[in-house]
């Protein structure tokens, strides 16, 4: 049966701290919901990250997009209020439940400008997803990747050129829509080019030649 994923659901998650009525911390891995589950608002992300996915009947996951600090999603609900994809806490993240009715009140308000500035930019970001993986190689699939990351961490005022993915290699390759053995060689390739270094573990990663990254984007590698 479906449910409404409202503040009633938010606290029945076993890692959940209640901030105020519509701020939570959320702890990783942490389901926040389902596809199907009915949804009361959409959410902001104040600090963290979270990843959209659909699954089929094999139980094999299709990533849709992930999402960081100052995006917002849900707006797949704003149809017929159910959602049309699960969503998953990838690290501990700050989370903004804004009701839809409340949102459909601030018309002339300055949230509601920030808000539909942001659907603009979750379409644009769509398709420009969809471009990828319909004409990009693989090498150019995770070039695009590590630019879109670091322009948005860019655009937030924090290093753009060394950082720390909150996502699994193999959710990357889900994204990117290639096999995760493809994706192995494409990072180590642009490791022994010279155009990232991964430091410690798999998911830090430096980039040394964001140029050379930013222009594989438009051409053939």
């Amino acid at each position: 049966m479906n449910h409404s994923v409202s503040h009633t659901k938010i606290n029945t998650l076993s890692n959940v701290h209640s901030i105020d009525r519509n701020d939570f911390i959320i702890r990783n891995c942490e389901k926040l919901f389902n596809i199907g589950d009915r949804l009361s608002g959409i959410y902001r992300i104040n600090s963290g990250s979270v990843k959209l996915y659909r699954s089929n009947e094999a139980g094999q996951e299709q990533i849709l997009g992930f999402y960081t600090a100052g995006d917002i999603f849900g707006l797949d609900a704003l149809s017929d209020g159910k959602s049309q994809s699960s969503a998953t806490i990838l690290e501990t993240s700050n989370i903004s439940l804004i009701p839809f009715n409340t949102l459909l009140k601030r018309e002339n308000s300055g949230d509601y400008k920030i808000f539909m500035q942001q659907v603009g930019i979750n379409h644009n970001r769509d398709i420009d997803h969809t471009m990828m993986l319909l004409h990009c190689s693989a090498g150019r699939r995770l070039a695009w990747f590590f630019i879109k990351f670091s322009d948005n961490l860019s655009k937030r005022g924090y290093r753009a050129d060394e950082f720390t993915l909150p996502m699994t290699r193999k959710d990357i390759a889900l994204y990117l829509g290639v096999a995760a053995e493809t994706l192995s060689r494409v990072f180590a390739r642009f490791c022994a080019k010279g155009f990232i270094r991964i430091i410690g573990h798999q998911r830090s990663i430096k980039i040394l030649e964001i140029d050379v990254l930013r222009n594989m984007i438009n051409r053939d590698d």
